[in-house]
């Protein structure tokens, strides 16, 4: 089967700790990440670059690979763009729309959890640069735990407040934490995304479902050759399947334990018109 990786990214920093610490890589490392992809010939695409030319079936390179970033967390704009330019790459970066020209909210056990996210105006710029600007819900929460008002409400505004803010169609979705089930997905479908990212740690390939495309997480810490193994590894459907199925229990068990998974925090949300930049 034609492997076809997607690797996931978060935060791009020297700032360590917190909840977001095991998905910081340092700066140094993301530039030999980058450099290695450029020297083993590999061709980035953003996720709906990838989709339009898999739907379009236009033979793909040797080693194509689609590069995204979560979260929108402002070291975006000076660790990672500079780096992707350097290498002539694209990518895609995911927006949790409710706290752009904010602070990351949802992460809230330690004050390290507070990290500073893109404003308006740093993402009107990402397009020049080859960015897709893609969604990542509104509040960030866990999107197969709320009610269906809520559910709707966190795949839709996303989309028409990008759209606004960028001026160009979002066609892409990334569900946070990577949860999901088959109502969320129908909501992502029916808001009108042609595509949407899971998590999975296992390798993509032309047959994945568009509206729930596997990804590597890389972690703090991964070396090249880390990167190296992960996307050495096969396409397999009964990998997926295995992680599909752990992801099934997971779900049972958080539906079982504390916490509301985001609902206080997107019942009591608004579309914050301010944060886009008006």
């Amino acid at each position: 089967m034609r492997r076809v990786p997607i690797v996931a990214y978060h935060s791009v920093s020297d700032e360590v700790g917190g909840e977001l610490g095991p998905y910081t890589l340092a700066p140094r490392l993301f530039n030999e990440h980058m450099a290695y992809l450029r020297d083993e010939g590999y061709v980035a695409y953003s996720v709906s670059g990838l989709i339009a030319a898999l739907d379009a079936g236009v033979d793909l390179p040797a080693k194509p690979v689609a590069i995204t970033f979560d979260d929108a967390f402002a070291d975006f704009e000076p660790n990672a763009v500079p780096v992707l330019s350097k290498h002539g790459f694209v990518a895609t970066l995911y927006v949790a729309t409710g706290y752009i020209g904010g602070e990351s909210a949802w992460l809230n056990r330690t004050p390290q959890d507070r990290r500073r996210m893109l404003t308006a105006q740093q993402l009107r710029r990402l397009p020049n640069v080859g960015i897709e600007c893609g969604a990542h819900s509104h509040t960030h929460p866990e999107l197969d735990r709320l009610p269906r008002r809520l559910l709707e409400r966190e795949a839709c505004w996303p989309k028409h407040l990008l759209e606004e803010l960028l001026e160009r169609p979002v066609s892409s979705f990334a569900y946070p934490f990577g949860y999901y089930d088959g109502r969320v997905r129908a909501a992502v479908r029916d808001a009108g995304y042609q595509s949407a990212c899971a998590t999975g740690d296992v390798m993509g390939s032309p047959s994945a479902d568009r509206l729930a495309l596997p990804r590597f997480i890389v972690k703090s810490g991964a070396t090249v050759e880390d990167l190296a193994r992960l996307l050495d590894r096969p396409a397999s459907a009964t990998a997926l399947q295995r992680t599909r199925a752990k992801e099934a229990v997971w779900r049972m068990m958080r539906r079982l334990g504390r916490g509301d998974g985001g609902r206080q925090k997107a019942e009591s949300a608004v579309p914050h018109p301010h944060a886009m930049g008006k």
